[in-house]
């Protein structure tokens, strides 16, 4: 490998390559805490995301922005042609 990146004060030779490093730790088994860990997260994020959702006081025009807006500018855009 003779061009490996050097260092601009180092001018010597470039040493010859080495094996990677084959101690990696593997990982650990998953468990049933892990499971659990992961089933409590998703559903904490997904009820807080429906309450915020239905906290608002006026969700259902939300959903009509977030469809009709698009669709009222691709319609525009349309029609101008």
């Amino acid at each position: 490998m003779t061009n490996a990146p050097q260092s601009p004060v180092d001018w010597g030779e470039v040493p010859p390559p080495t094996e990677p490093a084959a101690s990696r730790r593997p990982s650990p088994p998953v468990s049933a805490w892990t499971v659990l860990r992961v089933v409590v997260c998703a559903f904490g994020l997904l009820s807080l995301a429906y309450w915020g959702y239905l906290a608002w006081p006026f969700p259902f025009p939300g959903v009509l922005f977030m469809v009709g807006a698009p669709l009222c500018r691709s319609t525009r855009t349309w029609s101008a042609r």
